[in-house]
């Protein structure tokens, strides 16, 4: 070959790789101007959200301080509450419904008595209702108060409600009044999607990680979609940046966060990676075009040097030819290997490859063992994964059914493989028994997973039905396209169980509120109808008698409260150095009153090496209530009760005494059940629920600890609480 066309065929490659470095150093520099404009533009985006937003509470605010100001509200409320007139409580709620009507920014506005009792409401079914542990109700009291973004447990869906005093012309505190927000107009607000394109959004996530407006891709995720996401954490920290992250779609996107103090609420703009990268594309396009125009230029040149070293090549060909065939023996011509120029270097390198390939066929016999042992193992893993797996290829027909899969369909592997599932596992429908295999068929579709979590049953080989959890996923090929996909299937019957258990758990909770409001209202009916002729005593007495019952069914609305919370996992430690010393101390003197009734006689022993202990102080709070309460209602008059705290490294011991009934040993496998009493106390108390020991001995097992107890009947029991001296 000649030198210059050599010379020429460097220079066209060298080129090609100047263009294509020069091509690729652009595309970059490009990109990252791309995404800066993009920073840029979503921040100028959240800025303006926050403030809409707090334009939009502000106007909120102002709207319900004007509407408490009403003097015609005012007037009637007060003669509510002079009068308990049904003129004045339906003249105040005209004025609050016309106010609804014509600002639809309120779904529900309603008045409260100083013991956070629902008096008056636009909402009929709300009246009656307790709020005293709400901050809207507490602060409200003081000052005008916003309480954002929670989730209302009573209405069970997000609320954000204002709340402030109702003040008559002497400045006095009368009642409590609030507004409960429309958050579909915050969600409307974040949802617009000026400036975003089609995959951009803004959202809003409080501080629990829970998302407080709706998703501008599905519904119902306002309060009920917890998000994790990186992005998510660092804004929690109180941080503001921006970069490209994974969203709580699991999707690329480039977004920008803030966090606002005021609102105690993260504000995310996102817009998705693919969309705000879209002009590249025809950069991309432009460097291919380019590519594709030298190449043809490097293919014309190579025509005319190939004329050149042909005849060399054509024989290094045969050669190549010879091994593709397995010949590794193969022996290069030695004239070739004699020469100079590059055709002598490409048989060297040929001579070298042959050698070369020798050895790489004895590494590849080797990875061709290890890759056959991949796959087994592979094999035995989905054949002990402990959930149903089955695979099917584009036909239906069944390629894979692992052992558990077996067990829950009663269809062993042979009976299954190479037909069509549907010939053999049917799902269907919970009530009806229809077919109920959409979600597969979507699957194979859409090439995205399905899931069907409930409602589905699996006919059993023997006929017999099983509920299941299901889902698919699609199998593709290199080019997206779907070749099959994975089924997997898992049996909830346990589950199901715990659902039901619930159900029966609120239904026994509605039965033990039923007893004190059924003698309330009997109490109520009495002085309502015959007031006038019952004597003060009798009165008192009657009076004292919806007082006990009401203060019984408070009692029981807390017990369920923290049962539910303890069973759920709702219930949140705030970990902090206690003093138990104080906690216990605080809890005897409010049974002080208790004690004294009954005549009882409390003494104490401390430990005075105590530290102060990493712990929930309202969680101990609730062990010392308990356990106290506990051994005074359930003991003698004139009795005795022994509360001592010792450090026993690594733990703190509590130990409760008491002189009381105690408890049949035949009883002592079931104390901790909820909603368990003792037969032989019944007689002495009525009143209990059943509850206090099983709260107990649940917060104690979340904090890592241990409860016991010792006790004779009609002698006296002792209960033991072992805690850590860090409860994490």
């Amino acid at each position: 070959m000649r030198i210059g066309t050599k010379l020429l065929l460097i220079i066209g490659i060298v080129s090609f790789i100047g263009i294509t470095i020069g091509g690729i150093i652009y595309y970059f520099i490009t990109r990252q101007a791309i995404e800066e404009r993009i920073v840029a533009q979503l921040e100028s985006i959240t800025i303006l959200k926050e403030n809409q937003l707090n334009n939009f509470i502000s106007e909120e605010m102002d709207d319900v301080i004007v509407l408490s100001s009403d003097e015609a509200l005012l007037n009637n409320l007060i003669n509510f509450n002079t009068y308990q007139k049904d003129e004045h409580k339906e003249a105040i709620q005209d004025i609050l419904i016309n106010k609804l009507q014509i600002d639809r920014d309120f779904l529900e506005f309603f008045i409260m008595d100083f013991e956070g009792k629902v008096v008056i409401s636009t909402d009929p079914l709300q009246e009656g209702k307790i709020k005293y542990s709400e901050h809207y109700f507490r602060e409200g009291k003081i000052e005008v108060f916003v309480q954002s973004f929670y989730y209302d447990t009573a209405l069970q869906e997000p609320a954000m409600t204002i709340g402030l005093p109702l003040r008559n012309k002497e400045g006095e505190v009368i009642n409590v009044f609030a507004g409960r927000v429309n958050l579909e107009d915050i969600s409307e607000l974040m949802v617009e999607k000026t400036g975003l394109g089609e995959t951009g959004e803004t959202y809003l996530v409080n501080k629990f990680n829970f998302m407080v407006t709706e998703s501008r891709f599905y519904e119902g995720f306002a309060l009920r979609k917890a998000i994790h996401t990186d992005s998510v954490k660092n804004c929690l920290k109180k941080q503001t940046q921006h970069g490209i992250y994974k969203n709580y779609l699991d999707e690329e996107v480039i977004g920008r966060y803030r966090w606002i103090a005021r609102h105690e609420v993260c504000l995310l703009a996102e817009i998705g990676k693919s969309e705000a990268f879209e002009p590249l594309d025809k950069i991309v396009f432009s460097i291919a075009a380019l590519s594709s125009a030298l190449l043809a230029l490097y293919i014309t040149l190579g025509f005319f040097a190939g004329k050149a070293v042909a005849r060399p090549i054509r024989t290094l060909t045969d050669n190549a030819s010879a091994l593709s065939g397995g010949d590794l023996d193969i022996k290069i011509d030695p004239l070739l290997l004699s020469k100079k120029d590059e055709v002598g270097q490409l048989a060297m390198a040929f001579n070298s490859m042959v050698v070369n390939l020798k050895k790489s066929h004895v590494n590849l016999e080797e990875k061709i063992a290890l890759l056959k042992k991949e796959k087994e193992k592979i094999g035995a893993i989905l054949q002990s994964i402990s959930d149903g797996v089955f695979v099917i290829d584009r036909k239906h027909s069944v390629t894979m059914f692992n052992k558990i899969a077996e067990e829950i369909s009663g269809f062993s592997s042979q009976e299954v493989l190479g037909n069509s599932y549907e010939n053999v596992l049917k799902f269907v429908t919970e009530k009806k028994e229809k077919a109920n295999d959409s979600f597969l068929r979507d699957a194979m579709e859409t090439g995205e997973i399905k899931e069907v979590l409930s409602h589905t049953q699996l006919i059993r080989k023997d006929g017999s039905k099983v509920s299941v959890g299901v889902s698919a996923a699609p199998l593709k090929d290199s080019g997206g396209g779907v070749v099959g996909a994975v089924i997997v299937f898992r049996d909830i019957t346990r589950e199901r169980e715990i659902d039901r258990a619930k159900t029966e758990f609120v239904s026994l909770a509605s039965h033990q509120l039923r007893t004190p409001l059924s003698s309330i209202s009997w109490y109520t009916e009495m002085l309502l109808d015959d007031g006038s002729s019952i004597n003060r005593d009798v009165q008192k007495k009657y009076l004292r008698k919806i007082y006990q019952n009401n203060k019984r069914m408070v009692e029981l609305v807390n017990a369920f409260l923290d049962v539910s919370r303890l069973d759920i996992g709702t219930l949140i430690f705030d970990i902090k150095p206690v003093d138990f010393k104080k906690i216990a101390d605080s809890t005897i003197d409010e049974l002080t009153t208790q004690m004294s009734l009954k005549k009882i006689t409390l003494s104490t022993h401390y430990d005075q090496t105590l530290p102060e202990i990493q712990a929930d102080s309202k969680a101990i709070g609730m062990i010392f209530q308990n356990l106290l309460s506990n051994a005074i209602k359930y003991n003698r008059s004139g009795g005795t009760i022994t509360l001592s705290i010792e450090k026993k490294e690594p733990h703190i011991l509590i130990t409760v005494s008491d002189t009381g009934y105690g408890i049949p040993r035949s009883h002592h496998s079931k104390i901790f059940s909820k909603f368990f009493r003792v037969d032989n106390i019944k007689k002495y108390d009525t009143d209990g629920n059943g509850l206090g020991l099983y709260i107990v001995k649940s917060i104690v097992k979340q904090m890592n600890g241990k409860i016991w107890f010792e006790s004779i009947e009609d002698k006296g029991s002792t209960f033991y609480v072992q805690l850590p001296l860090s409860v994490a």
